[in-house]
């Protein structure tokens, strides 16, 4: 089974263009949705309560809290790296080892630098200009801070590159964007 593997920075499109592929017959594998997911397990909260106290309330993670905390500094971010992503790799490589699918897509954030493109038979580099990116974030409820505290700690595109088959650049025109995920797919089903 193809595995396709889609990274980007927050708001370049990533989940558009997974979107966009599974219509094609493939399953998503959402890299955000399994982190939210993680964040509702009891072991996950006991682990975060450790470090991040204040991001935890009736044993239940406040979102808002805790991404301030581990936006604030790399070495919140590490922490929370360190504690969330072994979770998140384990829950994914679980999901590649399904059968039952004609394709699987891998949509991740952060798809590059934890290697995971390594595991992918194809990946896909979803980027857009920073002043678009925003835009679509601030669309989405995110306030500006947020938005580039969390940009900041996200990959950059250029060393990305050096690892992605296909490079996508998403500004606004979906029609563009649809014809873009077609081509690339015919490539890899040539």
């Amino acid at each position: 089974m193809i595995k396709i593997g889609i990274g980007g920075n927050l708001g370049s499109g990533k989940s558009t263009v997974a979107k966009i592929l599974a219509a094609y017959g493939g399953k998503i594998i959402d890299a955000d949705e399994i982190t939210h997911q993680l964040l509702t397990q009891r072991r996950i909260i006991k682990k975060i309560k450790k470090i991040f106290p204040q991001a935890i309330a009736n044993n239940k993670v406040l979102k808002k809290e805790l991404a301030e905390l581990v936006f604030k500094n790399k070495n919140n971010y590490q922490k929370y790296y360190n504690l969330i992503m072994p979770e998140i790799l384990k829950t994914i490589d679980k999901k590649l080892k399904e059968k039952n699918h004609n394709f699987l897509i891998v949509d991740a954030p952060l798809l590059f630098e934890t290697g995971l493109y390594k595991k992918m038979d194809y990946n896909i580099l979803v980027t857009s200009p920073k002043k678009l990116k925003i835009e679509r974030m601030l669309k989405k409820g995110f306030e500006k801070e947020d938005i580039l505290a969390r940009l900041k700690f996200q990959a950059k595109e250029k060393e990305a590159k050096k690892y992605a088959d296909f490079v996508i650049v998403n500004n606004k025109d979906i029609k563009k964007l649809k014809k873009e995920v077609e081509k690339i797919f015919k490539k890899i089903w040539k």
